[in-house]
């Protein structure tokens, strides 16, 4: 009988910790403690067989079964439990499309704020361009020091490589109008 995530999840509870430790995250909701893959160890701290590796709190390795309730879990059956879930929710074409909408709708709130900012930075690396410019043509006409010009160029080439750094990094965000959604019919097959 497979294991059910709601059983793996009610395995460990939450610690009760004393000193002032700080609880542990743990990425597969088990309370406030880490489930860790663990080897199985015989009295002489050998590790057994691969087969017999389990999660295990965190928490409870630490500070012992005071600090948390949760018996090991067989790391086949926990890990064969949330392949299960997570392969029913992605399943659920109701649901993947909602989260689909709901990104959309997100992406078009955002979009004439993203595209103003990336209007805004162009015209800044456009105004730097010309800065640039200007400036080796004073030095060309002697109108400007080696040494000035060699300050103000590199502090202008700092500001226009963030700049594009900015730039590229906003363009990335924006929403592309070749790429499109699934439709119903894409997450169907």
């Amino acid at each position: 009988m497979p294991l059910e995530l709601s059983e793996v999840s009610a395995n460990c509870q939450p610690a009760v910790r004393s000193g002032g430790h700080p609880p542990v995250v743990d990425p597969i909701r088990s309370g406030s403690n880490v489930m860790a893959p663990s080897p199985v160890e015989s009295a002489r701290s050998k590790p057994c067989l691969p087969h017999e590796a389990y999660y295990a709190c965190t928490g409870r390795q630490k500070y012992g079964p005071n600090a948390c309730m949760g018996e090991r879990l067989p790391r086949e059956k926990a890990e064969r439990a949330v392949l299960h879930q997570l392969a029913s929710v992605y399943r659920d074409e109701r649901l993947v499309g909602e989260a689909l909408a709901k990104a959309r709708a997100e992406a078009e709130q955002h979009c004439p704020e993203l595209e103003q900012r990336l209007a805004s930075i162009s015209a800044e690396i456009t105004r730097a361009e010309r800065a640039f410019e200007r400036y080796h043509e004073a030095f060309e006409q002697g109108k400007l020091s080696p040494e000035r010009c060699e300050t103000r160029l590199s502090r202008l080439q700092a500001r226009l490589d963030d700049l594009h750094a900015q730039h590229a990094g906003l363009s990335l965000q924006a929403p592309h109008e070749a790429a499109q959604a699934p439709t119903a019919a894409d997450l169907a097959a």
